[in-house]
């Protein structure tokens, strides 16, 4: 089954920012707190994020939220996750976003629930669209004498396939779902910033800004680090002397950052290479210990992967067991006559 995934991304280097104190959920909080939650890399799935915004949202003690965006986007499915969380967390608490080094197309579509959206300078953000990509290699195929065999259940199941050049028809299904989820993050940024269609029509056609630049289009409030962003918030809301709690584990926080920077997959292909190298380790040291076992003289090696213990070991054990019985019942008949 092939499967294809429309993508909401702005393909760049990417570099992720450091740690912080965390939150375990459900902890006990003895004066108002700012909320951090962080986004980092390509977005592919919303259950973290969500949940930690969900945690801080109905933790009394924490006042307000800053949602730090470091992303060049993601898949659609995921954005759009994010972004009905924020809108629900805005609806019960202030959250502010604090865009980082890139937060593109849907490191954007996440921020438009939010409160107030803030940008360094330099920030690299907009993006806004949809894009599928796919390639055909029916020419090279041709040209080195090579067929593709496919088997189908319907006529546009193999849709995007690289081994054939697509259909009309099927380019035109293909750009109508680009076109249809392309209105939709329209419809977030319009909403989100409060602008026309018409107005984000003229800056929605996949291009990107920088911090001020996108302050002057409108799809950022301010220009400010992080820790101004964070000031803001605690001017806002009247606790000027809050201290700020992360919601993620700091070994959570790890490997996301692994998962971000170098792919989604990355955790996957490191436990695949490490699993040999530890199975390879266990079974050495199994061989060792039936090695040194044999040696003295508990087990027998009957074949490669048979061992049995020796009958003298057998008889040995017998008579220990037999005389720790012995004990056990001069010690309950010790305890009768007392």
């Amino acid at each position: 089954m092939r499967i294809f995934v429309p993508v909401l991304v702005l393909v760049l280097f990417l570099s992720a920012g450091g740690l912080h104190s965390s939150y375990a959920p459900g902890e006990a909080l003895s004066k108002q707190y700012i909320g951090l939650v962080e986004v980092n890399g390509v977005i592919t799935d919303s259950a973290r994020v969500n949940r930690q915004l969900e945690e801080l949202l109905n933790n009394k003690d924490v006042a307000g939220i800053v949602l730090r965006v470091n992303s060049p986007g993601g898949t659609v499915a995921a954005s759009q996750e994010i972004y009905e969380m924020v809108k629900d967390v805005a609806a019960g608490k202030k959250i502010y976003v604090s865009m980082a080094d890139m937060a593109a197309s849907g490191g954007l579509y996440i921020s438009l629930g939010a409160n107030k959206i803030y940008a360094n300078p330099g920030t690299i953000t907009g993006s806004i669209g949809v894009i599928f990509e796919g390639m055909n290699i029916r020419g090279l195929m041709e040209k080195i004498g090579v067929d593709a065999l496919v088997y189908k259940s319907g006529e546009k199941k193999d849709i995007m396939s690289m081994y054939r050049q697509p259909t009309e028809e099927e380019a035109e299904i293909m750009q109508s779902v680009v076109n249809d989820t392309y209105q939709q993050f329209l419809t977030a940024v319009s909403q989100g910033r409060n602008m026309t269609p018409e107005e984000v029509e003229e800056i929605a056609d996949g291009r990107i800004f920088n911090g001020r630049q996108a302050k002057d289009a409108g799809l950022v409030d301010d220009l400010k680090s992080f820790e101004g962003v964070v000031e803001d918030l605690k001017t806002d809301l009247k606790i000027p002397n809050a201290s700020i709690i992360d919601a993620q584990d700091p070994t959570e926080e790890f490997m996301n950052y692994i998962n971000g920077v170098l792919g989604p997959s990355i955790q996957q292909q490191a436990l695949s290479r490490l699993r040999p190298v530890v199975n390879n380790q266990v079974e050495k040291a199994i061989k060792e210990l039936k090695r040194k076992l044999i040696r003295e003289g508990v087990f027998k090696e009957i074949s490669k992967r048979r061992f049995y213990l020796k009958p003298s070991v057998k008889a040995k054990l017998k008579r220990e067991e037999a005389e720790k019985r012995k004990i056990k019942d001069r010690r309950r008949h010790h305890a009768r006559t007392l």
